[in-house]
């Protein structure tokens, strides 16, 4: 009979114990899902303060770039309106994403070059090569990802030279990280020299790496934005995690 009671009491004892660890251990699951939860919250909530930083930075700049192409071109204004407003349109609307398809991205870009290279003296032609593994129609990037990093090519490697510059856009696709190489070339005379009051922040770059870091800690995949200098202008690689 004592036996059976000794028996009785160690198995209420261990009976007791396991609801312990199993009680702590469903809090401790329900809190770090709360806490993964928020955290989640708070980095989409982050990046739509990027995103919307981004826009004004955006559309300032454009918004700038018609006045002074109107001032220099009345003839050719109009056109120009018709294609700004054309951009505006797919800015604004994607935007409002979390994320666009690449093919989305590149068209956006693609005309805000073909805007920025009639207004720039000199112009500049540019070329963007897809490697054989990217799916512009299936991968997914942030929206206006690209963007700063060409107006900053633009206005801190080509505006104001001498002579026309190019701008080379390669991507490629390499352990779930979207490779992106932008190359600004112009052996014309330096803007610095010749147009001193052509001076951009570097707003864009600054948005550009928040969003970077945000996604790198969403995906668990570290994003990168490095700068070269090259002998006849400036290489940004830009890691963006898939």
């Amino acid at each position: 009979l004592i036996k059976n009671e000794k028996e009785k009491k160690n198995l209420a004892i261990l009976l007791g114990g396991v609801i312990i660890l199993s009680g702590g251990f469903i809090t401790f699951v329900l809190f770090r899902r709360k806490q993964t939860k928020h955290a989640f919250q708070k980095r989409m909530l982050e990046n739509k303060a990027l995103r919307s930083q981004l826009n004004p930075h955006f559309i300032f700049n454009a918004l700038y770039s018609i006045q002074t192409f109107i001032q220099a071109h009345p003839e050719t204004a109009e056109s120009y309106l018709v294609s700004f407003s054309h951009l505006m349109r797919e800015v604004l609307e994607n935007s409002e994403q979390e994320t666009i398809t690449l093919e989305a991205e590149l068209s956006m870009l693609r005309k805000y070059m073909d805007l920025e290279s009639l207004r720039v003296s000199n112009g500049f032609d540019y070329k963007i090569k897809l490697d054989a593994s990217v799916d512009e129609q299936i991968i997914q990037v942030p929206p206006l990802i690209l963007q700063p990093i060409v107006e900053n090519a633009i206005w801190h490697g080509i505006a104001g030279r001498s002579d026309k510059g190019e701008i080379l856009i390669k991507i490629g696709v390499k352990n779930k990280i979207l490779h992106c190489i932008i190359e600004n070339y112009c052996k014309g005379e330096s803007p610095a020299k010749k147009e001193g009051s052509i001076k951009r922040k570097s707003l864009g770059l600054q948005i550009v790496r928040g969003r970077l870091s945000l996604l790198s800690g969403k995906n668990r995949i570290h994003g990168f934005l490095n700068t070269f200098q090259t002998d006849s202008g400036m290489q940004i690689q830009l890691g963006i995690p898939i």
